[in-house]
């Protein structure tokens, strides 16, 4: 089998934050209480695979007994293959790797192939949702999001016409949408529920700096003029520090929005430097 070389492997993977993700990410309780589990180790590889730009696109099925992990899908190239063992050996309580991945060159990254659009298009109705979720001004509001060819279509209620619009450009942004048609219906006695109530329903107990810094990760991953800038989040009693380079005074702007949306912020402290500027 042809392998990546160390340099090679190493641009790629030093480019991604999957296992910083992956490491960080917060899961529901029930999980969390189960370190090492076989249910743990899924949840983290899950949420590798799918926060990696190089292997979102991809169907890769996890399977873990006995901390025994079965790798199974189609990728395109060796690079998405071995990006995928790596971080799944590279994964804590992790005995062994079985690799049933298959390498598919006919697979191709072009857009308008036909598994690798049905499969992009399941991928941006989760990052827009998700963005939704956590965005301060949405996620309490009833809004669902479905995604063909790359144009996302919204439905649902919103209590007015702001939320309506930010829900609308929340889409817009995320990276892969082509379109966004907008069927958010704006209902003023809808208003938005409590939204810690919807992410307690997914099993999280608390909002915590660990949960804000991964969610202001993704979400500046998610958003298509964000997601290839050099930005390092931390966050410390809700307070966020962005730090890095961006291209721009306009991405720094944006950067620091995105950031002030997530539900739990309390403030955001942006420290991101233009790119050329002394």
């Amino acid at each position: 089998m042809r392998h990546l070389t160390t340099t090679a492997f190493a641009i790629i993977f030093a480019a991604s934050p999957a296992t910083q993700l992956a490491a960080d990410t917060e899961l529901p309780d029930a999980v969390e209480r189960m370190p090492g589990s076989d249910l743990w180790i899924q949840s983290r590889l899950i949420t590798a695979y799918s926060l990696n730009e190089h292997l979102n696109p991809f169907d890769i099925q996890v399977e873990s007994e006995n901390g025994i992990v079965t790798l199974e899908g189609q990728v395109p190239s060796e690079v998405q293959h071995d990006l995928a063992l790596h971080l799944a050996r590279d994964l804590g309580s992790v005995r062994q790797v079985k690799d049933k991945l298959e390498v598919s060159p006919t697979q191709s990254e072009n857009e308008e192939n036909p598994l690798y659009r049905t499969i992009e298009d399941a991928n941006i109705t989760t990052r827009v949702q998700l963005q939704l979720l956590w965005n301060s001004q949405t996620g309490g509001l009833d809004i669902d999001a479905n995604t063909s060819n790359g144009t996302v279509t919204l439905s649902g209620t919103a209590g007015n016409a702001a939320e309506r619009r930010t829900a609308e450009r929340i889409a817009l942004n995320t990276q892969g949408v082509r379109g966004v048609e907008n069927r958010i219906e704006i209902k003023p006695k809808a208003s938005p529920s409590d939204q810690p109530s919807r992410l307690l329903s997914q099993g999280l107990d608390q909002i915590t700096d660990g949960w804000i810094t991964t969610r202001v990760i993704a979400s500046l991953r998610f958003d298509s003029a964000i997601k290839d800038s050099d930005i390092d989040v931390n966050t410390s009693d809700g307070v966020v520090s962005l730090t890095g380079q961006v291209r721009d005074a306009k991405q720094k702007k944006l950067a620091g929005s995105k950031a002030r949306s997530i539900y739990g912020v309390t403030k955001v402290n942006n420290e991101l430097e233009i790119e050329g500027s002394a």
